[in-house]
């Protein structure tokens, strides 16, 4: 077992033998190495490269849809609150209300009502030597969970 052939015994045997989920012969050396520096890129710093590019997949379509359709709103929306960036909502129980961000985050969500997106108000960022509560800005996620609901009801968007 290890980092090149993780554990496969939770996984029906036509997937093991399809090499599903990690269920591969432990690599060549090279081939293990690579495995293990994309794994650490993925986990120190959040994204990875695919090495035949994005999979054509319907869900990426469609976030990638929602993407251009609302990015630039978000964006513009955000600058003209920026004033408020570090406010929190204290009414609102929402997740991540009361963080930085969250009154925007809120303003941002009304603003964007029927589209099934919305912004939350994320922990905020702070430098690696703050002391306490010392943020340095807030952090915002754009979930679409909605929108994809929405759009594919019980059916589901499974990967490619």
């Amino acid at each position: 077992q290890g980092l090149c052939n993780p554990p496969t015994s939770g996984l029906p045997a036509e997937l093991r033998a399809a090499g599903a989920c990690g269920a591969m012969p432990m690599a060549p050396e090279a081939g293990c190495q690579a495995l293990v520096g994309r794994r650490r890129q993925l986990h120190d710093d959040g994204w990875t490269n695919l090495e035949g590019g994005m999979p054509e997949w319907e869900l990426s379509t469609f976030v990638e849809r929602l993407y251009r359709r609302y990015n630039g709103r978000i964006l513009r929306l955000l600058d003209k609150w920026r004033g408020f960036w570090m406010e929190g909502d204290t009414e609102d129980s929402a997740p991540g209300a009361d963080r930085p961000g969250g009154l925007v985050a809120k303003w941002v969500t009304e603003k964007l009502e029927g589209t099934g997106v919305f912004l939350y108000a994320a922990h905020p960022s702070q430098s690696d030597d703050a002391k306490g509560y010392d943020y340095s800005g807030p952090r915002w996620y754009v979930t679409c969970s909605e929108a994809a609901m929405k759009r594919y009801g019980g059916r589901g968007g499974a990967p490619p």
